[in-house]
């Protein structure tokens, strides 16, 4: 006999209802107990619950999966509580993820209750950790099975297959074992980098309470956060799944997603109110939680028809204002808003109702203070008692300079006396908007979209159609950047969704164009970039090719030539990987893009000091491969003095720092500006760098010894690039990351808190880089 379920774990954040769920299914809350099954002569039923431990493995503190499953004789009497543990059985657990078995192991448990802890690690396979050394370790029972593996990493979700061999006696073999299958979701969190205009670079994160992520994408100009994941649309998916849960992560310092309402959609279904709810109650980050309920699922299926099986959620703010606020106490509610758009050189009124979130937000009269902040300098103030009327809001107005721009803070702070009754929001003055977005798309062309969403014409088609009616400017797009490689050619199933809904009138034209301007920027769509420059703005490209490496072929696969400096990449790496570190190098070394260094004397000290960037997959491939052994081996070990590694997991990643900004950066400043300038930039004690680096230090606005086996030369060399990079706004949004390190994370700062490394490096006669490299050298 089989049983399918699915079970998801699920928190609640204030009260939710979710409807009552049958016993006989759903994707459970935490724990689930399916229906009674005659297990030999026994009327039995099997519970099973998943949590996660959070606990200190090597001085990093990881996440442990534990499943508990639990076999037990159902309920005998209604006016019995008792739960009889069954004794001595056997289990039989298939643990599967995605396409691979990942364990698939028979299990004796005396008391029926077989517990496993599924444990993050750096081990490629999953394998099985002493029960003794794990539970010194961790204070967990020995008899609990533990399991190691570097999947246990991410969250999403995991199959079992799950057999009941024998009860009460080992010897009890049943005839006709029980077989279970339980799809259980564990929570999984994924981050996202976008990039604003106004606030700069900011993390949005998914947490999925359901399967992962497999497409993200954030439209900066009607702030629409769009995000996927696979879903099997059937009726017995539906029956199993009591209810989706996703969260979405936005960082308080992103001020334009602080609203006090949103709406959303379900593949391009319009989702109630009562699904979207909002949790201020973190400190650096808001919470908003879709929760979609068995019956709206249902309702959903009935009426609609989905080629793919995917949940698409299109999450973006009801209005632009007001914005909302919890204080940190979680006592008060601010809503905040302003009439006409803040300008310097101005006078504005920012207009605001303090609330009691004990009261259901109803307004209440308390003393407060409202600070302004730009550059985290005070320069306005006020305090008062709030008017606690919901006829009369309490307003604030003041004049901005004109030398008053970017971000400005406005701070509530001791409500009602509180220390803790404090909260802030970050808001434009002289906002800036994103680059034009106008478009033009004939009516017609939605026919070709319904047919490719369809399935009537494939996908290159679609491709090709699409290339020429861009090309004969039929549709006209905003201007997209276009990558120079795309380790993908797959149309991602999110816009055949977009099309098929807009062709159908659910989505606007703007949704459409966010699609055909992701597959340009990907490479799957090519435009010719002829008809865009003219003959007299076109000049000899640098040749950043990929092509065999001339020497060390033995430990690398690819190879390509910046200005005399090269990069060696593993076979490992993607053709993408490796020349976006080479576009980077060569912004570095040629930043006005003109096709020469801009300071040929550090190119040739690069070449003098045999300076390289070795390109591996990750760290494990660096460590594992004894490359360094071998090269001292072999002769090369003064050749590999300035080789400064590069991993490939680390550069342009989706949703982390460039660390080819970093790494590139230390060859350059390292082995070419220490060796063409010593007395300048050499590191070591004497330099100007060095005497700037010294009173940093005192200063206490640079501390190296946050890693305290950091040697005195490598100080200097993360100095000058933090420094650096700071000037070039690399560092804008990182400071709550960096500030254990480094605290002037922008121009600003340098230029007030540190002259001498700010004039060290803007003094023209060094050339150092004035734009920070993207990948994209146009040189």
């Amino acid at each position: 006999m089989n049983t399918k379920f699915f079970i998801i774990p699920f928190f609640l954040i204030g009260v939710f209802f979710v409807g009552q769920i049958p016993d006989s299914s759903g994707h459970g809350l935490g724990s689930e107990i399916m229906p009674p099954e005659m297990v030999g002569d026994i009327e039995a039923t099997l519970e099973v619950n998943s949590s996660t431990i959070y606990t200190d493995i090597d001085g990093e503190e990881k996440g442990i999966k534990q499943i508990s499953i639990n076999l037990f004789e159902s309920f005998t009497s209604i006016d019995s509580n008792e739960v009889k543990p069954i004794s001595n059985v056997a289990f039989q657990v298939e643990l599967i993820k995605g396409e691979t078995v990942l364990i698939n192991e028979t299990f004796e448990r005396e008391d029926g209750v077989l517990i496993m802890n599924l444990t993050p690690s750096e081990n490629e396979q999953v394998r099985v950790m002493e029960r003794e050394t794990f539970a010194s370790v961790l204070g967990l029972a020995s008899e609990q099975y533990n399991f190691e593996g570097k999947i246990f990493e991410n969250g999403g979700l995991y199959e079992f297959k799950i057999s009941i061999l024998t009860i009460n006696s080992y010897d009890n073999v049943l005839s006709d074992p029980v077989d279970y299958e339980l799809g259980i979701s564990i929570e999984e969190t994924t981050q996202y980098e976008i990039n604003d205009v106004n606030y700069g670079k900011q993390q949005l994160g998914i947490v999925t309470f359901f399967d992962q992520i497999s497409d993200f994408n954030y439209n900066i100009e009607n702030k629409e956060i769009t995000f996927s994941f696979p879903f099997e649309w059937n009726q017995k998916t539906i029956d199993q799944t009591t209810v989706i849960h996703e969260e979405v992560m936005v960082p308080k310092t992103f001020g334009d997603l602080l609203v006090s309402k949103y709406v959303a959609t379900l593949n391009g279904i319009d989702l109630p109110e009562s699904m979207i709810n909002i949790d201020d109650f973190a400190a650096n980050e808001r919470l908003i939680h879709i929760i979609v309920s068995q019956n709206e699922l249902q309702e959903v299926f009935s009426n609609n028809k989905f080629s793919d099986d995917l949940v698409t959620i299109v999450l973006k703010p009801e209005s632009d204002l007001p914005l909302s606020g919890v204080t940190k106490n979680g006592q008060f509610k601010i809503n905040l808003w302003w009439e006409n758009e803040i300008k310097s050189n101005s006078n504005v009124r920012l207009n605001y109702d303090i609330l009691d979130t004990f009261l259901k937000d109803r307004p209440i009269s308390v003393p407060y203070e409202l600070k302004l902040f730009h550059n985290e300098k005070e320069i306005q103030k006020k305090t008062g008692i709030s008017t606690g009327s919901k006829m009369q809001s309490d307003n604030f107005e003041f004049f901005i300079p004109t030398d008053i721009s970017g971000i400005l803070v406005v701070k509530f702070e001791n409500l009602d006396g509180s220390k803790l009754a404090n909260v802030e929001f970050p808001i434009i003055i002289d906002r800036k908007n994103p680059i034009s977005t106008s478009y033009q798309i004939p009516n017609w062309v939605k026919n070709n979209a319904g047919w490719w969403a369809d399935g009537q014409i494939p996908d290159s088609a679609f491709v090709q159609g699409i290339q020429f009616l861009i090309k004969e400017g039929i549709i006209v797009i905003p201007p997209t950047e276009q990558e120079a490689s795309s380790e993908s050619t797959s149309i991602p199933a999110w816009i055949k969704n977009n099309a098929g809904w807009w062709a159908d009138g659910q989505i606007p034209d703007s949704a459409f164009v966010q699609g055909i301007q992701f597959l340009i920027k990907e490479g799957i769509i090519v435009i010719e970039q002829e008809r865009l420059e003219t003959e007299s703005q076109v000049v000899e490209s640098l040749d950043l090719t990929i092509s065999s490496p001339p020497k060390f072929e033995k430990y690398f696969g690819k190879y390509v030539d910046v200005f005399g400096v090269p990069i060696y990449a593993t076979s490992q790496v993607t053709d993408g990987k490796v020349l976006h570190a080479a576009n980077v190098l060569a912004q570095y070394l040629d930043n006005d893009a003109d096709g020469t260094p801009d300071n040929p004397l550090v190119v040739e000290k690069l070449k003098e000091t045999n300076s390289v960037i070795p390109l591996f997959a990750n760290e494990w491939e660096d460590e594992t491969s004894k490359i360094w052994d071998d090269f001292s081996d072999d002769g090369y070990g003064s050749e590999i003095n300035c080789w400064i590694a590069l991993y490939a997991d680390e550069t342009n990643p989706r949703n982390q720092f460039d660390a080819s900004l970093e790494e590139i950066l230390h060859m350059i400043t390292q082995c070419g500006y220490g060796e063409a300038y010593p007395e300048i930039f050499a590191e070591k004690e004497g330099s100007a760098l060095s005497n700037a680096m010294t009173n940093a230090i005192e200063s206490r606005h640079y501390n190296p010894f946050v890693d305290e086996r950091m040697p005195f030369g490598d100080q200097h060399t993360e100095y000058i690039y933090w420094a650096l990079t700071s000037i070039l706004g690399a560092q804008e949004n990182r400071l709550g990351e960096i500030g254990q390190e480094w605290k002037l994370n922008t121009k600003e700062k340098i230029m007030e808190g540190d002259p001498d490394i700010y004039n060290l490096l803007t003094e023209p006669e060094y050339k150092f880089p004035t734009i920070l490299p993207d990948g994209n050298y146009q040189g």
